[in-house]
């Protein structure tokens, strides 16, 4: 039968154990979730570049109106 102090050192071992894990695991989660943010930042970066890039708006096209307008008097 084992002793208290061997129950004790086994208790808090196996407590150890589990508080590392635990800090393991939400470091993981941690690193996994600012992978995840820079992927979404780097693609609406990515976007808006190409948004600008493709912009076919001039000036005047963008104070012109699309359709024509008739005024009926």
């Amino acid at each position: 039968m084992p002793s208290d102090k061997r129950e004790r050192q086994r208790a808090n071992r196996a407590s150890k154990q589990a508080e590392q894990s635990k800090a393991i695991r939400r470091q993981q989660l941690i690193k996994r979730a600012r992978q995840l943010a820079l992927l979404v930042a780097a693609m609406l970066l990515f976007a808006v570049v190409l948004s600008f890039i493709n912009s076919d708006d001039t000036p005047e096209t963008e104070s012109a109106p699309s359709h024509p307008v008739v005024v009926v008097a």
